[in-house]
């Protein structure tokens, strides 16, 4: 019974469409953080490149 209405409420919860767009967001976010990671401990190299990038997202936060 618990678990039917645990099934229920994320049910409702998915066609809930700004709650939906915004687990859509942070699982695209996710996917990009670890793309980069894997990108990064593929090839070290590129770190040069993307040192810029990271300080500029590290000054605008």
């Amino acid at each position: 019974e618990l678990l039917n209405n645990l099934r229920n409420y994320f049910v409702s919860l998915t066609t809930f469409w700004p709650l939906r767009i915004f687990f859509l967001l942070v699982m695209l976010l996710f996917l990009i953080i670890v793309g980069f990671l894997i990108r990064l401990s593929i090839s070290p190299i590129s770190l040069d490149r993307s040192g810029p990038v990271i300080n500029y997202f590290i000054e605008k936060s």
